[in-house]
């Protein structure tokens, strides 16, 4: 896929997909059949008895343990086997292995007598030539129960399959079961494996933290075929710009059959990205856009219904997404590519609630071809209104696009509460909103020459340098009528020990509030609407020298 670089310089879409530790070589597997409706499922198959299958379908008698089982009538002397594929890799530790199960009557359902069945574990190494474990008969009744084998040691680096056979002591039963785990204790280093998507998702990188080395004097990172890194200790490791399918291994330097690994899949938008526009504009989510976005019309979307006839499109796969409007306009930078026909895709904007849309004027837009770059502009919205974004494959085109919003668009403050204030310096600026901050955490009332801060807010801190210093919102990013509030704190915890210093109401949009700063004291900033104004804001922090003293001393006598 090739996407425009300087675009990608600018998206900081890093998402954490995976973080699990896993044992090298070590069983750690369950599986239920849920969803399951056939004589083979979750690799497992059943044949014997009677009527055998896995499935939930309800039958004479028969209930599953959950949603769906294993199971067979048995009432003769031929058993029922139910037999796994491969379930992994043996760390040459021992094997705990357990299922769920019970014998229910054929005709009516009810418990059956305890001891007229017997289920019987088995274990192999290649799926042809099984050892036996111990047989366990079963309890009387209605609900499955949990069942252990003896455990077993398969050689370590041996791939493991799992048997068990139902056979018949008596009567005339459903036997079934369900909840199968074999499980074997981790050896070795330990750790966790990271996978983060990386720019248009076609490579990511692995991230291995090594927490423990449990007696090894140092361990080897590897994919099997290429070494990483070599005779390592405690720390974090990245491997950058992997593609495809790697499994990422970290063994012990003197025994390989110590240690962790994970099989990392490819970089999926239609399944990675941590947030999706959804087929239906009613559960469209609401999607922070102050970060890069990225998303697909190839993710099996499916014309929306009800979806609003706006600028002539006719709509193939669309998808929802919404915000909420920081100003009256708004600016969004885009990139298409990896398109399967080079259609495109084509955009518009709605207001007004699901199934009574209205079209934002000048919003509809066609980017096409492969590696389409552009801005979207339109206006006319009503600051703190939702709004809806509907993403179309143009004649059903299947295309990968990002977002860079540049203005406009309202997100969920990182600074709503004092404890996450941001930093301000002299001569810094930035931009945010409080048309989502609450009033958790509000200062108290500001009495020394501010103003009481009653509208939802967010805050901002910096040091005093002993300069005259001032805060202002008067700015071209401002665009509601807002309230300074300044606090001093000397003691800490410094969130609950606020002192007013004074404040300032914004006449007409911005504000601003001069004073002398002393040296090394914390300031703490709280910006608000005046009443139940809300809007979006630039703040900035300027520092000016003060002129030295020249006094004259006059003449003693």
């Amino acid at each position: 896929m090739i996407v425009n670089q300087s675009f990608l310089k600018k998206i900081i879409i890093l998402w954490l997909i995976c973080n699990y530790q896993w044992g090298f070589s070590q069983l750690n597997y369950t599986t239920s059949f849920n969803g399951c409706n056939s004589a083979t499922c979750n690799g497992w198959s059943i044949s014997g008895g009677i009527s055998p299958s896995i499935t939930s379908s309800s039958s004479t008698g028969y209930t599953p343990c959950s949603t769906a089982s294993a199971k067979s009538n048995i009432y003769n002397a031929t058993p029922t086997t139910l037999t796994s594929s491969n379930i992994g890799t043996s760390n040459g530790t021992a094997v705990i292995f357990s299922f769920s199960g019970k014998a229910i009557n054929y005709s009516t359902g009810a418990a059956a007598a305890a001891g007229v069945c017997s289920f019987q574990g088995f274990w192999s190494t290649d799926g042809i030539s099984w050892t036996a474990l111990n047989s366990i008969t079963n309890l009387s009744s209605v609900n499955c129960n949990t069942y252990t084998f003896n455990t077993f040691t398969p050689p370590c680096n041996s791939p493991v399959y799992l048997r068990i056979v139902a056979s018949r002591l008596s009567g005339d039963f459903w036997a079934v079961m369900d909840n199968i785990q074999a499980t074997q204790i981790a050896v070795g280093p330990t750790g966790t494996i990271t996978k983060t998507c990386i720019g248009d998702y076609s490579a990511y990188d692995a991230t291995v933290q090594v927490s423990n080395l449990n007696g090894s004097s140092g361990v080897n990172i590897s994919s099997g075929a290429t070494t990483y890194f070599s005779n390592i200790g405690l720390g974090t490791y990245t491997i950058p710009g992997l593609t495809g399918i790697n499994t990422i291994i970290i063994t012990d330097i003197s025994d390989a059959c110590k240690g962790f690994s994970l099989t990392l899949s490819p970089c999926s938008i239609c399944t990675d990205a941590p947030a999706l526009p959804s087929n239906e504009c009613v559960s469209a989510p609401l999607i922070d856009l102050s970060q890069a976005f990225v998303g697909s019309t190839n993710c099996t979307y499916s014309a929306s219904a009800g979806s609003p006839v706006a600028c002539g499109m006719s709509i193939e796969n669309d998808s929802w997404m919404s915000f909420i409007a920081g100003a009256t306009s708004v600016e969004i930078d885009f990139t298409i590519g990896d398109c399967s026909s080079n259609n495109g895709i084509q955009l518009s904007v709605f207001s007004g609630s699901c199934g009574s849309l209205t079209l934002i004027p000048g919003s509809c837009v066609n980017p096409t071809g492969e590696n389409t770059t552009g801005s979207w502009n339109f206006s006319g919205l009503t600051i703190g209104s939702m709004y809806y974004i509907r993403i179309d494959g143009y004649a059903g085109d299947l295309c990968n696009y990002f977002f860079e919003p540049v203005s406009g668009v309202v997100t969920t403050p990182e600074n709503d509460a004092c404890s996450d204030a941001i930093t301000l310096t002299c001569g810094g600026s930035h931009i945010s909103s409080n048309i989502l901050a609450t009033a958790i955490g509000a200062p108290p009332s500001c009495s020394g020459g501010g103003s009481n801060p009653t509208g939802n807010g967010v805050w901002y801190k910096f040091v005093g340098n002993g300069q005259e210093m001032v805060v202002s919102t008067n700015n071209v990013g401002t665009n509601f009528n807002t309230r300074i509030n300044l606090y001093t704190a000397t003691t800490a915890p410094y969130c609950s020990n606020l002192v007013c210093l004074g404040g300032a109401d914004g006449t007409g949009n911005g504000a601003e509030y001069t004073f002398v700063s002393t040296s090394g004291t914390n300031y703490y900033v709280y910006i608000s609407g005046i009443g139940s104004s809300q809007g979006q804001f630039e703040i900035d922090l300027n520092c000016i020298s003060l002129p030295p003293c020249n006094a004259n001393a006059g003449t003693w006598n």
